[in-house]
């Protein structure tokens, strides 16, 4: 196994030495180059059922290349269509206007390591322990007896990403993110529903805790009172204040 992991990381590497060799070949003064490869699982959940679990394998590339100040951009993910790409994105940048106040690639300098976003629980999770977590997640929003789930969502995911350009920048990374969330409605009218979510760069949510506190909240919610068009003070709480003024949710 770790061979195998070995060997995609060197084609990861190989594929995007050779992309900045073809760009520049081709006539770019400058080239930068941006390759990502990974795994990602998710898991759909109606009412309390799991409805779809599956596993998806993720790669691709990215080249970006400079001709007198103009930048051109061309991607993909077939390893045989890379030369191709890099051509594609020096003749994208020769057909638009030069800018003289290019201020140039990045130079090659030392780069602060970013802490804390790998969890090589994520990294090596299989999808029989996803269904688990998220029939922690249903169960959780069962464990109100007058709230039930009518969806949920839960996916984990990691990546390597290798950056490079031809000013002799070299960066490789590797990160995993895992989030869930579940939405519920109460059994009786006046119908409430609630949702929850969490997010974490680690294996470290309470995937019941989360479906008890989106239940939680419907039941809070439940006969509610209406009140008269009026200016007034409203407190609301970080999911509410979020989704109102959409805002997007970051990992902790």
């Amino acid at each position: 196994m770790l061979k195998e992991i070995n060997d995609s990381m060197n084609d990861i590497f190989d594929n995007a030495y050779k992309a900045l060799e073809f760009a520049k070949k081709e006539g770019a003064d400058e080239v930068e180059v941006y390759c990502m490869k990974g795994k990602s699982i998710s898991i759909d959940i109606h009412r309390d059922v799991i409805d779809l679990a599956k596993e998806s394998l993720i790669s691709g590339i990215g080249i970006r290349a400079i001709v007198k100040g103009a930048v051109g951009f061309s991607s993909t993910n077939d390893v045989d269509r890379i030369k191709e790409a890099s051509i594609l994105a020096v003749r994208s940048a020769r057909v638009r206007g030069s800018d003289p106040q290019w201020p140039g690639l990045p130079k090659k300098r030392k780069q602060p390591v970013v802490k804390g976003i790998f969890d090589k629980k994520i990294a090596d999770i299989e999808i029989e322990s996803c269904i688990d977590y998220s029939s922690e997640l249903i169960n959780g929003a069962k464990s109100i007896p007058t709230i039930v789930p009518t969806s949920g969502h839960f996916v984990c995911g990691n990546s390597t990403k290798f950056i490079l350009n031809s000013n002799g920048i070299e960066i490789q990374e590797e990160d995993t993110i895992v989030s869930a969330s579940m939405d519920v409605i109460t059994k009786d009218a006046p119908l409430s529903t609630a949702s929850e979510f969490d997010m974490s760069r680690k294996l470290d949510v309470d995937f019941y805790q989360l479906g008890e506190k989106a239940s939680s909240l419907a039941l809070r919610s439940h006969h509610g009172i209406t009140t008269k068009t009026r200016d007034c003070t409203v407190l609301l709480e970080p999911m509410q204040l979020q989704i109102f003024l959409k805002i997007p949710s970051r990992p902790r």
